[in-house]
């Protein structure tokens, strides 16, 4: 994957990696690497809050604004991928939308809900 190349997580979203610096990116391919060997999915998890934790707080990031970083979500993304590939979790879809929508009150929006087709992740 190319620095041009989109990474796209697995509700379809998109961060770009061009926004990455190159510590950032020697991180990410790290991660990645991890993943790549398919440990249980929550070694994987702790391994990953552990080391970008660490980055960003040599970085003086505090953790509320670490968990807006490309890096952690994308770290995210990784762990959470084990996890559907582990069948410890599924693929997030519209009854997650629905769900938010009935939890939030909003139970007309919830009623007229309809479902999407999968992202291009699927």
């Amino acid at each position: 994957m190319s620095l041009d190349d989109p990474y796209i997580d697995l509700k379809g979203r998109e961060f770009s990696l061009a926004e990455l610096d190159a510590d950032e990116r020697t991180l990410l391919n790290t991660l990645r690497q991890r993943a790549d060997r398919a440990p249980p999915w929550h070694e994987l998890a702790n391994f990953w809050m552990k080391l970008v934790g660490e980055f960003y707080d040599g970085r003086g990031l505090s953790r509320s604004q670490v968990r807006h970083t490309v890096l952690y979500r994308i770290a995210q993304d990784l762990a959470s991928r084990l996890a559907v590939e582990q069948g410890v979790a599924r693929v997030p879809d519209y009854r997650d939308e629905i769900e938010t929508l009935v939890r939030t009150g909003s139970r007309r929006a919830a009623s007229s809900a309809k479902p999407r087709a999968c992202p291009r992740t699927c």
